[in-house]
């Protein structure tokens, strides 16, 4: 099953405290992987560790086929390898001494691609399984990714048509508008028929270009620039303060430099969503932006001095809400939504500054 995965990376890294068990996956794997070379479709290499530290390290010079982690490690938790977003480059495969559902079901909600008991069946059988989790990461990393390109085919088309009127309709009605207004200076020892009717020419183009903005605006909302989040929200922020007549204050130290529009794009409009919720259903007076970042993550988030959530929110979410969870999960960002024990909503969404591609 694993003859089409990518061949680059073939690596496994086995993290155990445990040797002897160690030693024995390592034949068991190597076995499969002299095979793989007879049948000319590419064994991988074992690399052996034996905690969470060591793994680490390994981690950062190499990106494993998986990870094949015990769920107790002499310095820690083996389901710390996992890097619980959307980001996450390869499989993580847990193995435990433990039986039980319990432990099972929370290596599996950390995102672990199986886990597996250390009976003897079991752990003979482990190369079939890992030959069947990286079949499977395969299949998901596929799913991903056409999920990602049906999103962004409308988002790319939606930037088109903003580039489309900013730079064609746009510029028309520019040039209209100032023959419109150069006419009506000419017009003006004219009867006041004509002048009235010059005037309203060159204001109702005005107008024209004022909406045209608005839209093309509204398709590309985020500039490509280091200032093009922060600009935006401000925007943003004053568009729906002078529309609402609700306070909006955006706070930030430094600029946030987004190596990733799409991600930026994704951000601005769960922070729309956000705010229109506080307005909307939250009945709040005054919203308060916070866009805080290091050099890896940045973290925006919306307060609002509302009423809070309804003890039903998760189970009512509407579109908006799912809309706003969906976007989180294409650049591999976090969503938190909660009412804060002082009162007032609180929508936090955590996101990588320089993204990576998903998997193909």
């Amino acid at each position: 099953m694993t003859d089409n995965l990518p061949q680059e990376n073939r690596v496994i890294l086995l993290v155990d405290g445990d040797q002897r068990h160690c030693e024995h996956v390592r034949r068991l794997l190597e076995h499969q992987a002299e095979q793989a070379d007879a049948s000319h479709s590419g064994g991988s290499k074992v690399v052996v560790v034996e905690g969470l530290q060591a793994a680490r390290q390994a981690l950062k010079t190499l990106v494993p086929q998986i990870v094949i982690a015990n769920l107790q490690l002499p310095d820690g938790d083996g389901l710390e390898l996992l890097t619980r977003d959307a980001s996450q480059p390869y499989p993580v495969l847990i193995t435990s001494d433990v039986h039980g559902e319990r432990p099972a079901v929370r290596a599996m909600k950390a995102g672990a691609i199986d886990y597996v008991v250390k009976s003897a069946t079991a752990v003979a059988a482990l190369p079939k399984t890992v030959e069947s989790a990286l079949y499977e990461w395969h299949i998901l990393a596929e799913h991903r990714r056409l999920q990602a390109e049906v999103v962004e085919i409308p988002q790319r088309e939606q930037q088109r048509l903003g580039r489309e009127l900013h730079d064609g309709l746009g510029q028309e009605l520019t040039g209209l508008g100032l023959l419109a207004r150069s006419l009506t200076k000419r017009l003006a020892g004219a009867s006041s028929r004509e002048q009235e009717m010059a005037e309203q020419l060159a204001t109702g183009l005005e107008q024209a270009l004022a909406e045209m903005r608005i839209l093309a605006r509204g398709l590309i909302p985020v500039q490509t620039d280091a200032l093009g989040l922060v600009s935006a929200l401000e925007e943003l922020a004053a568009r729906i303060a002078e529309q609402s007549g609700i306070t909006i204050e955006l706070r930030h130290e430094h600029p946030i430099l987004i190596s990733d529009n799409e991600t930026a794009t994704h951000v601005y409009r769960i922070v729309q969503e956000a705010i229109t919720n506080s307005i909307k259903h939250a009945r709040a007076n005054s919203i308060v932006l916070i866009l805080e970042a290091d050099e890896h993550q940045a973290v925006i988030e919306v307060r609002d001095d509302g009423r809070g959530l309804p003890d039903d929110a998760c189970k009512k979410a509407g579109l908006g809400l799912r809309t706003m969870f969906h976007r989180c999960q294409l650049f591999g960002g976090s969503l938190d939504i909660y009412t804060h024990e002082e009162g007032g909503t609180r929508v936090r969404c955590c996101f990588p500054l320089h993204p990576r591609k998903q998997a193909s």
